[in-house]
């Protein structure tokens, strides 16, 4: 059978041991790992229950060319409260406070990959159009819930000292190929942002800067006072 492919995208996390944690990049696609887990959970594998707090973000950095303005101090904001509920969204397993600072607008609709994804994500394959906070709530939904039944499995093979059965390994792997997201081990570290450059357009901004290895580009949006991330893309990804 064909395996899925899902568009990792990201706002890029840095988790585990400062490997990055990329979720969502559109349009490009890259299949999805089939492995599947040993059934060892040790003391540092997160679980909903028993989770410390997350570490303290680390300031960004403010290249010399944005502007040092009220609008561009905001969106900087917004890009950084981004960033930090993705990661409580993988840290916690808990899916909420997307709509803060993402947004769907029909002046950028996902491209086909993307919207694909959403479909097979929701199951809805007569979906027309989508947009970056569908995108991401049936992402995070998926993952949320696929990474929850992976620690219940290992949880109680733990418990019962044996093995993932076979039956418990093909339910990691869903009906389109998507393999369950591994459950995160500590230390989770944290990454700077770096910020490059700062274009406003009236309501339209566009903010380029450096997470880890990679270069993006954000198109952000103001609606009724309040600016949303709307569009995602990598500029560059250094090995």
């Amino acid at each position: 059978m064909k395996r899925a492919t899902i568009p990792l995208i990201v706002m890029g996390l840095t988790l585990l041991t400062a490997s990055s944690c990329t979720l969502n990049e559109l349009p490009a696609s890259t299949p999805m790992s089939t492995q599947v887990p040993s059934a060892t959970l040790t003391s540092t594998t997160v679980s909903p229950t028993t989770t410390p707090s997350l570490p303290t973000a680390l300031p960004s950095i403010i290249g010399p060319e944005l502007p040092n303005t009220s609008e561009a101090r905001a969106i900087i904001k917004v890009i950084e409260r981004a960033y930090d509920i993705e990661l409580e969204a993988a840290y916690y397993l808990e899916l909420r406070d997307f709509s803060e600072v993402f947004i769907n607008d029909p002046r950028y609709p996902l491209p086909p990959a993307g919207l694909e994804t959403v479909r097979e994500l929701t199951h809805n394959p007569e979906l027309e159009s989508a947009g970056y906070l569908d995108y991401k709530m049936a992402f995070w939904g998926w993952r949320i819930s696929a990474t929850r039944h992976w620690i219940t499995l290992l949880t109680t093979a733990e418990s019962e000292h044996r093995d993932l059965t076979v039956e418990e390994r093909a339910s990691l792997i869903d009906d389109t190929g998507r393999s369950a997201p591994a459950p995160l081990s500590f230390p989770v570290q944290r990454i700077q942002i770096s910020f490059i450059s700062l274009e406003l357009n009236d309501d339209v901004a566009i903010a380029e800067f450096e997470k880890g290895f990679a270069r993006v580009e954000l198109t952000l949006v103001r609606i009724q006072g309040q600016w949303y991330i709307a569009a995602f893309r990598y500029l560059v990804i250094s090995p």
